[in-house]
């Protein structure tokens, strides 16, 4: 099965070669998919075939061009950021042409080949005159030949890149196109990553919409800005590392909003989300979309009727990309909500949201608790939302839950054990005492402050407080914010530890004993490689730095991390040696 889809690919990326492919992008990136299944180191994935024969207008490259890593769910991306998502990064259009190199010779005297095969690639300079290109390029520049939409024909063809090579193939190119230069794009953003995936996801589909009706493009590029960097970081011998093709399953849709409903949010925020006619995306129907916030949503002047383009990419949820059509400019209808939903506490703006400030709302106080018992807080599993609203619906426990989001973890000490079962029934209550003492004996203080949702306090950062408290150096800055949240935290967890005596709270851990870096390829998954190391108190660090003890040293390492470890004298081993150091306790 692998030799007859890597044949199939082989001979697509000959054709391609040659200036003559005959799939489209979408079927060659389903038949690359299949063979990175299979075999994702296989040869043929990332670079065309490497024995040109070269003719009379072959020609070798200056420099071997190397193809790039693609992206086709959200979990692709995480390597890549993981390593470069603190530098700047440029976003740009994936072009969906012939792509080639342009060489800059004497004076205004240019020399173009198309890519090839990386190493050689066939001479169309006699084209320049029909090329178009409005930046100058430096000595060598990777460009795509490419034919805007403005431009565009049906008579043309079905597949825009297809329609470019069979036009550079002939002696004549018979309509003008237009060439664009990969680090010099008419069209880019610069765009800091904040660790929100999400977030990033939602911007690379709603550049793809705006992009892709200048251009015909089949995915979006994310590469680092600094161009030192791109030189000096390790690079996979058939990829560059420094970039990588977002290019996931994209479809968008038109279809007309029917309603607005808002709910409250477990920080107060009123949140928007547009209902709208259902659609069928990637595979899935859909009817709902988050609004952003209020003030979006009063600066887009949506209401009902109104047409809408709503897009998605892969496993990302729905998004509304823009407001097509305003179907009734004399419609009433009241965007914004006056008073809080739940509590029907009036509504005020904070920033661009709409925020109900009541600390006893209801809906905040589902969220809050619920938040308090989820996989980021206690992990206190088979209690949700839904459980939560209904015991809040009794007065008793709504007046312990109030002032004691935590009293869940020991229900007998704050007397509405008897309470839980009559609203939840025998059975949930088993199932919840039976995970609640799966938890018993295995969470510390900072679980507790990081199930409290103050801003800053997450589990690691309260660690991290709680460290810097007892005296301890920290090799990293913490957030004014963090120490002053962290600061009460404690005060809270006090207050709960003296009360709940059924409910054990173990030591804070020491603080890391190795802090350490990774370069290269591992034989394993890396993210079940720092799970494990976190397990032995080892600590990852993004970056090389005075502060790393050990650089893990993979199958082909980075050049600059090597190189940085050896001035800062930093212990470098070799990851099949690494059993031996924790087995010694090195």
């Amino acid at each position: 099965m692998t030799q007859s889809i890597q044949e199939r690919v082989k001979n697509a990326n000959a054709a391609y070669s040659a200036g003559v492919p005959y799939l489209t992008d979408i079927e060659y990136d389903l038949l690359w998919q299949e063979l990175h299944a299979l075999d994702p180191y296989n040869k043929h994935l990332y670079h065309t075939a490497r024995n040109p024969n070269l003719g009379q207008d072959i020609h070798p490259h200056l420099y071997k061009i190397k193809g790039t890593n693609k992206a086709f769910k959200q979990d692709d991306l995480k390597p890549f950021l993981q390593r470069f998502g603190n530098q700047p990064l440029i976003l740009e259009p994936k072009y969906d042409g012939c792509a080639g190199v342009l060489y800059r010779q004497s004076g205004e005297k240019f020399k173009l080949l198309l890519e090839g095969n990386g190493l050689a690639g066939r001479d169309i300079s006699h084209h320049l005159n029909r090329i178009k290109f409005t930046w100058y390029p430096d000595a060598v520049e990777s460009v795509e030949l490419i034919i805007p939409w403005s431009r565009w024909e049906d008579s043309y063809g079905a597949n825009p890149r297809n329609v470019v090579a069979g036009w550079l193939a002939r002696t004549e190119l018979p309509h003008n196109i237009e060439m664009v230069g990969h680090n010099e794009s008419p069209l880019l953003e610069e765009y800091n990553y904040d660790g929100n995936l999400d977030l990033l996801s939602e911007k690379l589909l709603e550049l793809h919409t705006i992009w892709k009706a200048i251009y015909p493009i089949d995915g979006i590029m994310i590469k680092v800005k600094d161009h030192k960097l791109r030189l000096t970081s390790d690079t996979h011998d058939e990829v560059y590392a420094w970039s990588i093709a977002w290019k996931p399953p994209i479809q968008t849709a038109d279809t007309s909003v029917t309603n607005i409903e808002w709910n409250v949010s477990r920080t107060g925020r009123v949140i928007p989300t547009v209902v709208y006619k259902e659609i069928e995306l990637c595979g899935t129907k859909n009817t709902r979309a988050t609004g952003n916030n209020a003030q979006w949503i009063k600066d887009k002047n949506i209401k009902q009727k109104d047409i809408i383009t709503i897009g998605k990419a892969g496993e990302i949820i729905p998004k509304i990309i823009c407001i097509k059509e305003k179907i009734d400019q004399n419609n009433t209808w009241s965007i914004l909500p006056v008073y809080c939903p739940m509590c029907k506490e009036r509504l005020k703006f904070k920033g661009v949201h709409l925020i109900c400030d009541n600390d006893k709302c209801i809906a905040s106080l589902i969220k809050s608790i619920s938040y308090f018992y989820s996989d980021k807080g206690m992990d206190l599993k088979s209690i949700g939302e839904n459980m939560i609203a209904d015991l809040l619906d009794n007065p008793d426990i709504y007046n312990v839950l109030i002032d004691n989001p935590w009293a869940l973890l020991s229900p007998k000490e704050y007397n509405i054990y008897d309470q839980i079962i009559s609203i939840w029934g025998q059975a949930k209550t088993k199932i919840y005492i039976y995970n609640l003492n799966k938890i018993n004996k295995t969470k510390n203080a900072c679980h507790f402050i990081a199930a409290l949702g103050k801003k800053g306090c997450a589990y690691k950062t309260a660690l991290k407080c709680y460290h810097s408290m007892k005296g301890y150096e920290i090799k990293s800055h913490i957030q004014k914010d963090a120490s002053i949240n962290f600061a009460f935290s404690m005060i809270e967890y006090y207050k709960a530890n003296k009360f709940m005596l059924s409910f054990n709270f173990i030591p804070i851990p020491e603080p890391p004993k190795i802090l350490y870096c990774i370069t290269g390829a591992l034989s394993s998954s890396r993210n079940d490689m720092i799970a494990y190391l976190e397990s032995q108190q080892w600590q990852f660090s993004n970056q090389v730095s005075k502060f790393v003890s050990i650089l893990i040293v993979g199958d082909k390492p980075g050049k600059t991390k090597i190189t940085k470890a050896k001035e800062h004298n930093i212990l470098m081993i070799k990851e099949i040696d690494l059993p031996n150091y924790i087995k010694k306790g090195d």
